[in-house]
């Protein structure tokens, strides 16, 4: 029996006859494809979701089951759709990134530079990660970022050429990406400090005119302090969080004005190396993703789980990982206690 998959059908035009599920449609915007994600999701007993641009063609629905029965959560083909390099801004804040570099578009690789105008992606991801960030102009910088943030996650993302044919990669043009949604990709991805030197650097290296750098700026002032105030709240949470289940955590210093020193980084103490692995797997296989850190880069006997936080992280995202962990926890009755 084939999998239910919702068709998302972006763009102009009567949707296509779908023969695998719902069928639902949305303009080429991020606010217009979150919203229909938002209205959606909840009710959606489909295994996957394609989303799909009027312009390449009705979609094969043979060539998304096939996908779906491949490893990963998210396939897409957004190297042959022209997303390769994009946006340029990444190379300003993070250059040696291991995933920075593009593979061969016509073979299936790793990739977070995704597009939603050819994009398969499990239920279970949207519902975890969430969909495209509705403040972006365009609908390829939104993919970016999701991009980004699904690969960040530990979401298995896979570009896959095949999705589209030769003709109809051709058919659409390669998307433009605005210096201000180059900003806010910085800013929602790295935060406020790093979208101050990409300003910088791209003055400096005539990526952009100072009148679009400081048309650009005025996004930070504008956006910026509310996605800090809900970042640094979401790690506040998250830390007491691991306390009620009696974690062990680093707590965090004082600021000269006698604020809490918090940051968006909530390191658990593990203890012994051999234990931080196998928890670290544990909560991976359970879904939850974690970053390990393990002697020479603590203190012997001193390994940690660090848990990353994102402002587009929701609560019961969180209590659903909190869940997760108690339970994977059991399993580890020599873990330090606070």
């Amino acid at each position: 029996m084939s999998a239910e998959i919702t068709l998302v059908w972006i763009g102009e035009g009567r949707p296509p006859a779908w023969p695998r599920g719902r069928v639902v449609a949305a303009e080429p915007t991020p606010a217009s494809v979150a919203a229909c994600i938002e209205r959606e999701l909840p009710g959606s007993t489909a295994a996957a979701w394609l989303f799909w641009a009027s312009g390449l063609g009705a979609p094969d629905p043979r060539r998304a089951e096939e996908a779906l029965a491949r490893p990963g959560d998210l396939w897409h083909a957004g190297l042959r759709l022209g997303m390769a390099g994009r946006p340029r801004s990444i190379d300003y804040v993070a250059p040696t990134w291991m995933l920075n570099r593009d593979p061969d578009p016509k073979k299936e690789a790793t990739s977070w530079r995704m597009s939603f105008e050819a994009c398969l992606v499990k239920t279970e991801v949207l519902k975890r990660i969430g969909g495209p960030r509705p403040e972006f102009r365009t609908l390829a910088a939104s993919a970016l970022e999701f991009g980004h943030r699904c690969v960040r996650s530990g979401v298995l993302t896979r570009h896959l050429g095949s999705l589209v044919g030769d003709s109809a990669a051709t058919a659409v043009a390669p998307p433009d990406i605005p210096y201000d949604d180059e900003m806010r990709f910085v800013l929602y991805r790295f935060g406020r400090r790093w979208t101050r030197w990409f300003a910088l650097r791209s003055l400096l290296t005539g990526h952009a005119s100072p009148g679009a750098a400081l048309g650009a700026l005025r996004i930070i002032r504008s956006e910026g302090p509310e996605l800090m105030a809900r970042l640094l709240d979401n790690a506040a949470y998250l830390r007491q969080g691991f306390r009620d289940l009696g974690l062990k955590v680093v707590e965090p210093g004082t600021l000269p004005d006698g604020t809490e020193a918090t940051t968006p980084v909530v390191p658990v103490i593990v203890g012994e190396d051999w234990q931080a692995v196998l928890l670290w797997k544990a909560l991976f296989d359970a879904g939850v993703y974690t970053n390990v850190a393990l002697h020479p880069a603590v203190p012997p006997g001193g390994a940690l789980l660090r848990t990353s936080l994102m402002a587009t992280h929701e609560r019961d995202q969180l209590d659903r990982a909190l869940e997760i962990i108690a339970d994977v926890k059991g399993r580890f009755p020599d873990l330090p206690t606070a």
